[in-house]
Order: C-alpha cells, then sequence, then structure tokens
C-alpha cells in the first residue's frame, strides 16, 4: 500500500454575491441557491482543532438548524464504513502520526468539528448522510503517489499551527491553491481533492434539489479552480458568503 500524507487527512478533513475571477476568495460558510430557488449551505471544517482556539459560530449552528440534511465528507455514524476505513493500512492508520503529536500538545482541548455539528444534528433530528464511501476514498488513495516522508514533531506543529490560522482567517483559495499542492504535490492534490470534488458534484446536486441539505467538508475542498464552490458556480447556483 502506497503512504499517504496524515496532513491530508487531518485538515483536508471552509453576505457578498462571488464573482468568481482571480481575486483570492475567503469565506468558510456560503449559501447555495439553484436555479428553482433551492436553498442550501456549504461550510468549511478542520477535523480537529483545540477549542481555546477556534470554535464554531453560532451561525453555523443556525444555518445548519434550518436544514433537514447534514452531508459530511463520510457518514462517521455508520460503524461498517468507519471500520473499514480504520483498518485498511491505506486509511485511519497514517494518521497516527500527526494525531499522536497534535494530541500530545493539546490534550482535552482537541475537539472534532464534525463530531460537534453531528451532535448538533441529531438534536434536532436532522438527517446524516456522507457524500461518498470509505471504499471510494481508499480506492483514490491507493493510487495516489508515495509522499510520505519522515516529519519532526516540530515541523508537524508548525503546519498545524499554520493551518489553523488559515482557517481563522477562512483563506480557502490560499489553502486550495498554495498549501495543498505544497503538502501534497500535484498529481496528490488532484486524486485526493480535485478528484473527490468531481465525485461529489453530482450528489451534493441532487441533496440540494431534494432537501434542505448543510454539507461540511475539509477547508481545502472549497477554494481553487476545481473547488467546490467553483464547481457549483460553473453549474449555474448562486453562492452568497455568510458571515461568521
Amino acid at each position: 500500500m502506497r503512504k499517504i500524507s496524515a496532513f491530508f487527512l487531518l485538515l483536508i478533513g471552509l453576505t457578498i454575491s462571488c464573482s468568481f475571477d482571480r481575486e483570492e476568495r475567503s469565506g468558510l460558510l456560503w449559501k447555495i441557491i439553484s436555479k428553482e430557488g433551492e436553498v442550501g449551505y456549504i461550510f468549511g471544517t478542520i477535523h480537529l482543532y483545540p477549542k481555546d482556539r477556534l470554535k464554531i459560530s453560532e451561525e453555523v449552528f443556525s444555518k445548519l438548524k434550518q436544514c433537514k440534511t447534514l452531508a459530511l465528507e463520510r457518514n462517521i455514524k455508520d460503524s461498517t464504513d468507519q471500520k473499514l476505513f480504520a483498518e485498511s493500512p491505506n486509511g485511519a492508520q497514517k494518521l497516527l502520526r500527526t494525531y499522536q503529536v497534535v494530541s500530545e500538545q493539546f490534550g482535552a482541548d482537541l475537539k472534532s468539528m464534525e463530531v460537534e455539528l453531528i451532535t448538533f444534528a441529531d438534536s434536532y433530528d436532522i438527517k446524516l448522510t456522507g457524500l461518498e464511501t470509505s471504499t471510494e476514498l481508499l480506492s483514490l488513495m491507493y493510487k495516489a503517489p508515495n509522499i510520505a516522508k519522515d516529519e519532526t514533531d516540530e515541523y508537524i506543529l508548525e503546519r498545524y499551527e499554520k493551518s489553523i490560522n488559515l482557517y481563522k482567517d477562512g483563506r480557502i483559495d490560499h489553502f486550495a491553491n498554495a498549501i495543498l499542492n505544497k503538502e501534497l504535490g500535484l498529481e496528490t492534490r488532484k486524486l485526493l481533492v480535485d478528484q473527490r470534488n468531481l465525485n461529489w458534484i453530482d450528489n451534493i446536486e441532487s441533496l440540494i434539489n431534494q432537501d434542505n441539505v448543510f454539507i461540511a467538508v475539509g477547508m481545502g475542498h472549497l477554494g481553487g479552480e476545481n473547488g467546490l464552490l467553483n464547481l457549483l458556480a460553473k453549474k449555474g447556483y448562486q453562492l452568497e458568503k455568510v458571515k461568521i
């Protein structure tokens, strides 16, 4: 099995009308409006974060409360699907190094943004779904080039701090265009970010048309030419940044 940088999985797992031009785009919460008037939301997450450094805005919870479905990258409440990912030598085991270093640094202060969203959704009987299965994700991870490298604890924490600061500023285009290319390499980024976005887009359209959906994915999936925001704009959806 080929090794994948844990950085990808940790961070990949983000009110004005947008003109999708060359200007760097920022913003973590966006309203999606179809040509027929259906409304949904898309939110960029950072999968693990220290609770004293970040928090989910009340505006995010307010918009989620208006929706009938919460769509994550994967349905992490599906125990069978989660077991498949956890037991794969190409899956969750690659997270251990980064997770251990970050956990040792932040300890009990470390929280999961996805778990918080699920807990809130459960309290309002909001349905949960995933945009992909573990099988679909693992098939792409297997094809990705070997980009694993020996990394010091200091380097991992420095990179993590950078991601937190970019997240605070909502710099989704910079993250997608500069950080991901540097950390993943162009070929791996195309497989694990761009291709997944393309794979998700039909499912996202269906969810928008069928239901009021709140989509929450890693912030790296939002920005850039092949980011979800741009893909939706090309399909004729109106996108409005929501201040949080």
